[in-house]
């Protein structure tokens, strides 16, 4: 009996084991994005607070991705949308104070509480979206879907791309879907400070080219890069 008892405990000790070391296999590309998402607030600012949440902002200010206990978000300038031909009033209500707002939907509301620092609070969201997450292997980033296929991307390796060794000029990408703004009246080509170009997917079955803004850049040439080597 007691050497029954023995091996059972063995037995269960190593299924347990073994249904860990899955499961860290398993979660590992989720591991992976935020540890480059830290790659990347660790050598540029990040501003908010715990309350009102913590933000990322594009060298001008045009575009920001917002994240916080309640969910994600992007927040773009509307500004030149309508100097390129936006009709406000043809938008489906993500339209306010000046900005377009595109949001997580449903939002996720992971925990009440919001976490004490920015880092710790994308960590514990990130835990609760693996569904709008994903990686583009065009560009070696990461992604996290925001709203009618908009996305806020960031790179795998801020200093290179890992696919091709060279460097990686988009750490952090803004990109948003075309079409509701064409709806309502944008004319893709007087967007100044958005590129309007393809971009590559797979989606599972075959390899999709789909146009859409996007606003990236290099961390290192942006202005704000915070060297933390020295």
């Amino acid at each position: 009996m007691k050497k029954f008892f023995i091996t059972s405990i063995v037995l269960f000790c190593m299924m347990a084991t073994g249904l860990f070391l899955l499961y860290r296999q398993l979660d590992k590309p989720r591991r992976e994005m935020v540890r480059a998402f830290g790659d990347i607030i660790e050598v540029y600012p990040t501003q908010g607070s715990s309350a009102d949440g913590w933000f990322i902002a594009a060298p001008d200010n045009d575009a920001m991705f917002i994240w916080n206990n309640m969910g994600m978000s992007i927040n773009v300038n509307i500004k030149e949308f309508a100097d390129a031909g936006l009709d406000i009033s043809k938008l489906d209500g993500n339209a306010e104070n000046g900005r377009l707002i595109y949001t997580t939907a449903p939002y996720i509301n992971p925990d009440p509480e919001p976490q004490p620092e920015p880092f710790a609070q994308f960590k514990n969201n990130m835990k609760h979206i693996k569904s709008y997450t994903g990686y583009h292997i065009e560009t070696d980033s990461y992604k996290v879907e925001i709203q009618e296929g908009s996305t806020f991307n960031w790179a795998h390796n801020i200093e290179k791309d890992t696919n091709t060794g060279e460097k990686q000029y988009r750490d952090i990408s803004f990109i948003l879907s075309p079409e509701p703004l064409i709806a309502a009246g944008v004319d893709p080509e007087k967007v100044d400070s958005w590129e309007y170009i393809p971009i590559t997917y797979f989606d599972g079955v075959e390899t999709l080219e789909v146009y859409k803004f996007v606003k990236s850049f290099d961390i290192e040439n942006s202005g704000l890069y915070k060297n933390t080597k020295e």
